[in-house]
């Protein structure tokens, strides 16, 4: 996991394609488009990396929390969808909460696509 630890680190700097190495000498494979100040500031990332298994451990319990977290909130979103759904004349301000309600679902399912890449 701490492979993916660092890639995800790195990756929220800038743009790129892996990550290769071990602790002393990792190679960044940048996309294209980085920039020279991403790659300082990803160079920054690697040099300040905790390599400790302590660090990995709270990374990989964060990872199940935000897991157990979004699958909580689709499970809330989805009812909440269906008790809409169920409505037989929703009022404008039921289908005006709505249409808030699926933007920000969207909007957090596009940050999860992001999140993955």
């Amino acid at each position: 996991m701490l492979a993916a630890r660092l890639h995800e680190a790195i990756a929220a700097v800038a743009p790129i394609d892996g990550v290769g190495g071990k602790q002393g000498s990792i190679r960044i494979d940048f996309k294209a488009s980085a920039t020279q100040n991403q790659k300082d500031a990803a160079a920054a990332v690697v040099a300040s990396f905790d390599y400790s298994q302590e660090a990995d451990a709270a990374w990989q319990a964060a990872k199940v929390q935000n897991k157990t977290g979004l699958i909580q909130a689709a499970t809330n979103a989805i009812t909440n969808n269906d008790t809409y759904v169920a409505l037989t004349s929703p009022s404008n301000a039921q289908v005006a909460a709505q249409v808030k309600a699926l933007t920000q679902q969207v909007t957090r399912l596009i940050k999860l696509a992001q999140e993955n890449n």
